[in-house]
């Protein structure tokens, strides 16, 4: 049989062209798996989105080449690209049997900004792996935050002077005005000339900008361009120690010996010479994992890092170290424990003042990705528990590495949030001043007129603040002068009156606030002032426990009086007689006295007098007990009580004559 040579040919062109798109997207497969496994991002993508683009092949290949796209968007932090992947691979049912792309796909959601569905994607993961504690977390952290707003306590603005479209993140102040500072960044300009095939930005160096008080920022240059601490790998996460004369980062390279594609991180330090840097030495590494992003005490004795190393909680946790000086080597690194770091990342640390240690971390619940919380070290050692930083400092992006000012509540943090110029960018954060403010009324107890011109101080620990009423009896302190997470003391004061004190607490104010604090003023009497509810037991002089309460009223009167002494002067009625009862009352009057001295009064503001029955009481007004009634001006002597028909009524009046008062005794000075 002839065969037509045209025919032939023909059949052969038509076999070859079926058989190129196959033969080509293999080679885009195989060329995106080997990138892949180098941790080469973005030409792994390259050439598994050509792969996938017409793609002829099994539904199995195709969905995974699909989630090696999403997840590698999701690594790089494309969220929106991701989603669209993890979008794909949730309508052909992928993620329906892969726990790994619902959380991706829910933190994902998350870091769009699109709770509800992220809540969704999450719960359904955990009805898939229930034991994870991690996403627990992180599902807990984000109901609530959907659930209970806070006000913001911060104003945060992008610095945009500092940033590029690369990675722009670690800020510390690197001089004692704090008009100087260095970063982090992957921008044109760095040492190392090699693009990150991870990220496809250049190799992280340290820049310098320095703030001046017109406000105009010069370009950030590179802090060291020498080759010392900039170098081709990647330098970044700085730490100045408190004098300025050291600086802390650490370096991360590809070490020869190990296995392509992993990363050697340790930390290094570098003393300040003029405007230059020395020569880098290793201050700590750790042979089993990575370190870096150093803090550290004052005295640069203690510092907290974080580390990856199987020892740890999770998959990056924070680690302290101490040493005995500066010029010894730091010891072993002792994990910080599981109130600070969980089966996630705990990253960033930065020391505030010795005591507080603010941190970065996506285990602890929140917002969203790393959030910024703190804890402040006990005097145990311990720790307290995190508290999460709110919004806007955190946001459902990546936030993380915040550096104070000192002594105020500004300062700067890094973001990857959306609206900034690229990638990480640095943000400018102040604390908003709420609006605090302290007003009352001061009135006399007893005509209930107001009280003019009358000195009122605001106190604050050692500091005080003067103020007056106004000529209807109103004073006022405003937000110039409360400040916040104080205790005050509000003190009213003026001769013939009983000085008054109160107290309120600015502690943990989350909002705006206004307190009001009226005083009734009493005024001094000449006349002796009866203790109410001072009784006595016929023949007794003991202190029954159920009165003593009725004596802190006057603690608070001696206390809020520093100046003033009184006389206790007790009574008896007018059974017995005078020696016996002189005795008696004197004994009740020293009992007294000795329980306002254990209560911490002045044993010298004190005089203890009995006056047995020679002083029968006086009512100042009428008094009604049961069905007996005491008209005012009533005096309770002798023959008062033998006048009254029924027992009882009597004894009721036997009981109001033991009676306890106090009196205020005159200074020398006259005043």
């Amino acid at each position: 049989m002839k065969i037509n040579k045209r025919l032939s040919v023909l059949c052969l062109g038509i076999i070859l062209l079926l058989a190129s798109p196959s033969l080509a997207q293999e080679k885009y497969i195989k060329t995106g798996d080997d990138a892949y496994r180098q941790y080469q991002y973005q030409t792994a993508a390259e050439n598994y989105k050509k792969a996938r683009s017409d793609f002829k092949g099994a539904p199995v290949e195709r969905d995974r080449i699909t989630a090696r796209l999403a997840e590698i968007y999701f690594l790089t932090n494309d969220w929106k690209m991701a989603s669209g992947y993890y979008k794909k691979l949730e309508k052909s049912g992928f993620c329906d049997l892969s726990p790994e792309c619902l959380q991706h796909y829910a933190t994902t959601l998350q870091y769009l900004g699109d709770d509800s569905l992220a809540i969704d994607r999450f719960e359904k993961y955990m009805a898939l792996v229930p034991g994870d504690s991690l996403i627990n977390r992180k599902l807990k952290g984000l109901k609530k935050q959907r659930g209970n707003p806070e006000p913001p306590k911060y104003s945060v603005d992008n610095a945009v002077a500092f940033n590029s479209n690369k990675d722009d993140f670690g800020l510390v102040f690197s001089n004692r005005k704090e008009e100087e500072v260095i970063f982090t960044s992957t921008r044109k300009g760095a040492t190392g000339k090699d693009i990150d095939q991870w990220t496809s930005a250049y190799f992280s160096d340290l820049f310098k900008a320095t703030l001046t008080s017109g406000g105009k920022i010069p370009a950030p240059t590179l802090a060291d361009n020498q080759g010392l601490v900039n170098t081709e790998a990647n330098e970044g996460v700085p730490f100045m120690n408190s004098n300025y004369s050291t600086l802390y980062c650490t370096r991360c390279e590809q070490k020869p010996e190990k296995k392509s594609g992993s990363i050697w991180c340790y930390i290094i330090e570098s003393k300040r010479n003029g405007s230059r840097w020395t020569k880098p030495e290793v201050v700590y590494s750790d042979p089993d994992g990575n370190t870096g992003h150093a803090t550290l005490t004052d005295d640069e004795l203690l510092m907290v890092f974080a580390g990856s190393n199987e020892k740890g909680l999770g998959k990056k946790d924070l680690w302290m170290t101490s040493r005995v000086s500066k010029n010894k080597p730091f010891g072993p690194g002792v994990n910080l424990g599981a109130l600070i770091n969980t089966p996630g990342d705990e990253v960033f640390p930065m020391f505030r003042n010795d005591t507080t240690l603010y941190f970065a971390s996506e285990g602890h619940g929140g917002y969203g990705g790393l959030d910024i919380f703190k804890s402040t070290r006990l005097t145990n050692g311990e720790w307290s528990a995190p508290e999460n930083m709110g919004s806007p400092i955190n946001s459902n992006s990546d936030d993380f590495a915040i550096a104070f000012k000192k002594g105020v509540e500004e300062g700067y943090f890094s973001s990857n949030r959306a609206g900034g110029k690229g990638g990480d960018d640095l943000y400018h954060f102040r604390k908003i001043e709420l609006k605090l403010e302290l007003s009352g009324n001061i009135t006399d107890a007893a005509t209930h007129s107001t009280l003019g011109n009358f000195p009122v101080l605001l106190i604050d620990g050692n500091d005080t603040l003067s103020s007056s009423t106004d000529g209807l009896g109103h004073y006022q302190f405003d937000r110039t002068l409360i400040r916040e997470n104080r205790e005050y003391s509000v003190l009213a004061t003026y001769p013939g009156y009983f000085a008054q004190k109160q107290g309120f607490s600015t502690q943990k104010v989350d909002g705006d606030r206004q307190w009001r604090l009226d005083f009734e003023m009493v005024p001094i009497p000449e006349s002796p002032i009866v203790l109410p509810q001072i009784l006595y037991e016929l023949d007794q002089w003991a202190l029954m426990q159920q009165y003593q309460d009725s004596l802190r009223n006057l603690v608070t009167i001696l206390n809020d009086n520093p100046k003033i002494s009184i006389e206790l002067r007790s009574h008896t009625d007018a059974r017995a007689n005078d020696q016996y009862n002189d005795e008696l009352s004197q004994k009740r009057a020293q009992t007294v006295v000795d329980f306002l001295i254990s209560q911490g009064i002045e044993p010298v503001r004190l005089q203890a007098k009995g006056y047995g029955k020679r002083s029968p009481r006086r009512m100042d007004a009428d008094y009604r007990i049961n069905d007996l009634l005491i008209p005012g001006g009533t005096v309770l002597d002798e023959a008062y009580v033998a006048s009254l028909k029924r027992p009882e009524w009597q004894e009721i009046v036997h009981q109001m004559n033991r009676r306890t008062e106090f009196s205020v005794i005159p200074s020398s000075s006259g005043k």
